[in-house]
């Protein structure tokens, strides 16, 4: 809420085109995974945007979560 992209920024340029993004941002000192969606009002103009995203791990984290794994002939159990 209240987030400033800043007009030259890829991500507003595709929102204020009236098109989603989707893929890194840089927020609040953080790397995200992120959707955006362009919110229009009645006249079809954009008014805002609907984000939502998930911060990025270090591949450090992933290495742990992989080793987690447990692979049973095809199938796939997270433990």
């Amino acid at each position: 809420i209240g987030t400033f992209i800043p007009p030259e920024n890829p991500i507003a340029r595709s929102i204020l085109a009236g098109n989603s993004y989707k893929g890194r941002a840089f927020v609040a000192g953080d790397w995200y995974i992120k959707a955006y969606e362009p919110i229009k009002g009645r006249t079809g103009n954009v008014i805002g945007a609907l984000s939502v995203g998930v911060k990025e791990r270090s591949a450090h984290f992933f290495e742990e979560e992989i080793k987690q794994l447990i692979f049973n002939n095809t199938s796939l159990i997270v433990t």
